[in-house]
């Protein structure tokens, strides 16, 4: 006799609030991106070679290895991208950790570690995307990383508007936005709509 929707083992346990519905659905998934050939996710895991080990078939001993997920904000990482989901190579981690995770992360060795641009931007305080600029543009990963960047040169304000009136004290007005604009072009405006 097959179990299924109520009166399967797994139902009463999915239903619960305290965190372990939580893994049990995170199983659920990782089981389908490798298992199911139907999942969209499948060619990058299940097609690729991604194979979940014959003890976590089980979900009781997947959720004795991993404990219970602790919240909605994580799930399961694998640690090494192209190892299997096992025992040794699997956490629970939060988005931040996982997209630093990523295979197709820029990854950069300076001063003996290798990081990604992302914890280079938040450990030396420089912006990543200037530092990727700066590694395009043939730098060396030395020069790039020690160069002091260039302080923002401070916008110079219009001082016409984009129809060639003055910005004067007399000519401008502010909007609830904060924007300035020409009387001289409202008033040509209000004509026009008047015609």
């Amino acid at each position: 006799m097959r179990l299924a929707g109520k009166n399967h083992p797994m139902y009463r346990h999915a239903a619960r609030t305290n965190g372990q519905s939580l893994a049990y659905n995170s199983w659920r998934s990782m089981r389908s991106r490798c298992l199911n050939a139907k999942d969209h996710k499948y060619p990058r895991y299940g097609g690729a070679g991604i194979r979940i080990c014959a003890q976590w078939n089980d979900f009781a001993r997947f959720l004795a290895d991993m404990g219970p997920r602790p919240s909605r904000a994580y799930s399961i990482d694998r640690i090494d991208n192209w190892g299997h989901y096992e025992p040794g190579n699997c956490r629970w981690a939060d988005g931040k950790t996982q997209n630093n995770n990523r295979d197709d992360n820029h990854r950069v060795t300076f001063q003996g570690e290798n990081l990604t641009l992302t914890k280079w931007e938040r450990r030396l305080g420089l912006d990543r995307r200037m530092l990727l600029k700066r590694l395009a543009k043939g730098l060396s990963v030395e020069r790039a990383f020690t160069l002091k960047p260039q302080p923002r040169r401070a916008l110079i304000p219009n001082l016409i508007c984009r129809n060639g009136h003055a910005f004067t004290p007399e000519n401008v007005y502010m909007q609830p936005n904060g924007q300035r604009r020409c009387r001289s072009c409202k008033r040509i405006t209000q004509k026009r709509r008047k015609q």
